[in-house]
């Protein structure tokens, strides 16, 4: 039993290595390498900063908005417009990467603990509060973008009219957007750790929905959509070049650039970092690269295999030629997954923002005071789970976690902490927003912010 024992811990550690590498070790204040205790829960450069930047880069501008931005002004001006997006978005990420590792090591706060750094608490917190709406209103309109695509999906609409300031039918749009926020939420407050490896699961959905698009749109196929031509050199050459009915240069980035946001989502999660100067940089710079490229790719396919009017009239033409051969709403499934990846992103992000400026501000209201506090309702849960696996024969183990729960109450930023009371706040203000019940609203909200 003992050696059964010994291979499950082993197995289960080199998980845990495997999914959240150790990225820079480090020495601690003797000489000494950094201990297990300073090192556990804490994510590496993959699961912390990649997969949550790259999950809100991902958006429905994949779906929806290349194809028609190069039916509008043709392949070499698209190209053109998202280059312009990626230097704009690099430039921006190389601010923050120097932010980050000037000076001494970020905690807690993403890009507000960065700017404390530079400018001090004061205009700090004023930026950072303003970053905090912006990503409460983010989450708003993401989630009611994944209720509108489940709505068409499945159906769901009403004429009653509930809610007297939103129009008739809109109710059902916010009861889903009000069920799948609250989703959200749970998943997040059951730690850092499963609400990254959920954000994983829906970035791997997402790559799944692009590669299965690309694969139908190149292969030819016995699909009779109008306008689809499988790869053709011709259809390529007579996307290249705008025609004169082209839109204009402004209005297409306005439309793409979307794509290039969110470029500071990996960056939130400062405090939950092993190396934050290392991971930032490294993951921020790699997942805006692999959107780039990403965009790049899909817009040379959908020029290549679809005529210009198509293009240009149709922004459902990839959803018409997957489910003509596979028969799956792979366009709503890539939506669904974008929005709701992006709002998972947002929800993890803002509620370490707005704790740490609570934290920080000693002369803020007792009532925001309140929302700085970090803890774990589930962590008398997971540790009596905990004893129960641990065998008789191993009271070291038991000594030294004991000592790392200790560290934990005593340190404000634990790895077993969570901003659960921020997150509560967060919640309150998303719901809010999303009984506005419609989304243009929430689209001049998110603008504006």
């Amino acid at each position: 039993m003992r050696r059964a024992d010994d291979s499950s811990n082993r197995i289960s550690r080199l998980t845990s290595r495997l999914l959240v590498p150790d990225l820079g070790g480090g020495l601690d204040e003797n000489g000494n390498g950094e201990n297990d205790v300073q090192q556990d829960g804490l994510l590496g450069t993959f699961l912390g900063v990649f997969v949550p930047t790259l999950s809100t880069l991902f958006g429905v501008v994949i779906f929806l908005r290349l194809g028609e931005s190069v039916g509008s002004s043709g392949l070499g001006v698209t190209l053109a417009l998202l280059a312009s997006g990626f230097v704009i978005s690099f430039l921006t990420s190389l601010s923050l990467c120097a932010l980050v590792t000037n000076g001494p090591r970020i905690s807690s706060g993403g890009l507000y603990a960065a700017l404390r750094k530079s400018i001090g608490i004061d205009y700090a917190s004023i930026l950072g509060v303003t970053f905090y709406l912006a990503y409460c209103v983010g989450i708003s309109f993401y989630v009611y973008g994944f209720a509108l695509t489940t709505s068409n999906v499945l159906s769901l609409q009403s004429d009653r009219q509930i809610m007297r300031w939103n129009s008739p039918g809109s109710w059902v749009d916010v009861l889903v957007s009000s069920v799948v926020l609250l989703c959200l939420v749970l998943i997040t407050l059951m730690g850092l750790r499963r609400s990254v490896f959920v954000a994983f699961s829906i970035l791997v959905v997402i790559v799944i929905c692009i590669v299965t698009s690309l694969m139908c749109l190149v292969c030819a196929t016995e699909s009779t959509v109008a306008g689809y031509t499988a790869f053709s050199w011709n259809t390529l050459k007579s996307n290249w070049k705008s025609d004169d009915s082209a839109s204009s240069f402004d209005h297409e980035f306005m439309i793409l650039f979307p794509g290039f946001t969110g470029v500071i989502a990996g960056a939130n999660l400062s405090g939950d970092l092993r190396t934050p100067d290392k991971s930032i940089v490294r993951g921020t710079l790699s997942a805006l690269l692999v959107a780039f490229m990403t965009y790049q790719i899909i817009s040379f396919i959908l020029a290549s295999t679809v005529k210009r009017d198509r293009l240009e009239d149709n922004s459902m033409i990839i959803e018409e030629v997957v489910k003509g051969v596979l028969h799956i709403p792979i366009l709503y499934v890539g939506i669904g997954a974008t929005t709701l990846s992006s709002a998972l992103s947002y929800l993890l992000g803002a509620p370490r923002i707005i704790s740490a400026i609570a934290r920080d501000d000693s002369s803020a209201h007792p009532v925001l005071q309140w929302f700085s506090v970090r803890s774990n309702v589930f962590a008398s849960m997971f540790k009596e789970n905990r004893r129960k696996e641990v065998s008789n024969d191993e009271e070291e183990d038991i000594e030294d976690e004991k000592r790392e729960e200790k560290t934990d109450v005593e340190s404000e930023n634990g790895p077993r902490k969570e901003p659960q009371r921020a997150l509560f706040l967060t919640w309150v203000i998303s719901q809010s927003l999303l009984l506005t019940g419609a989304l243009d609203k929430l689209s001049k909200l998110m603008t504006c912010t």
